[in-house]
């Protein structure tokens, strides 16, 4: 049974939150440069994630938690303005039902949301993240890999072949969690398909069916192992090869 210390808790630093929120994110509607704001959007929604189960709304923690990660992810990202444009509109979406949770409780009403509601949002999310256009390829044209390499003896260059199975549905996912995390490790300088039709938002240029290559190099002091352990960590990955 929630009591109504708790009740009157959640409410207050619910408001207090959002209250923050939209400041924060008013500030970066005025300068997207600045990713601060997002850090503290962070902040709040780790509060409010860990607030609503307290009064029982366990789906709104979820719903929370996805928003948790998705700015995780949009503060550490390069962005074109158009997604920049669609994270604030996801975000200001957000708010919305916030608003219509912390009316209702305000009101006596503990209704979560439903779990339609949550697999939707998911799935919005999922697609955003999807959509990061040619900001993981950091184009070099291969004929100046070389020389590139060259420069650095303590750096090394593989082509990565990989293939994903073909019941995947959401390719270009698939790809954004393979090009994030060879990012943490390195840089991916190009790739077969080339850039434009490996990770091109228009359906018509994005081509490619289960196999492809990039072309990668590694931070220093990374080794081929580590490289490996990183795509194994990675779920819907077929088959891979690394070739030094």
């Amino acid at each position: 049974m929630t009591s109504k210390e708790e009740i009157d808790m959640f409410i207050f630093e619910t408001e207090g939150h959002l209250q923050k929120s939209r400041d924060e994110i008013q500030k970066f509607v005025d300068n997207p440069k600045d990713i601060k704001p997002l850090e503290e959007l962070l902040f709040s929604f780790q509060a409010l994630k860990a607030l609503s189960p307290m009064v029982g709304l366990n789906n709104l923690s979820k719903y929370c938690f996805y928003f948790e990660s998705l700015l995780r992810n949009a503060k550490d990202t390069k962005t074109t303005t158009k997604k920049t444009d669609d994270l604030i509109n996801i975000i200001f979406d957000c708010f919305e039902v916030l608003d219509s949770v912390l009316n209702k409780v305000k009101n006596g009403n503990l209704e979560d949301i439903n779990d339609e509601l949550l697999k939707d949002q998911k799935v919005i999310l999922d697609d955003y993240e999807s959509e990061y256009e040619i900001t993981f390829i950091n184009p070099i044209p291969l004929d100046e890999i070389k020389t590139v390499i060259s420069d650095s003896q303590n750096n090394k260059f593989y082509k990565i072949h990989i293939k994903i199975p073909e019941t995947c549905k959401f390719k270009k996912v698939r790809l954004y969690f393979i090009f994030r995390a060879l990012n943490k490790i390195g840089q991916i300088c190009w790739s077969n398909p080339e850039p434009l039709k490996l990770e091109s938002l228009d359906s018509e240029e994005f081509e490619f069916e289960f196999e492809f290559e990039i072309y990668f190099i590694s931070h220093e002091g990374i080794a081929q192992e580590e490289i490996a352990q990183v795509l194994d960590e990675i779920l819907e990955i077929e088959k891979k090869s690394l070739q030094q």
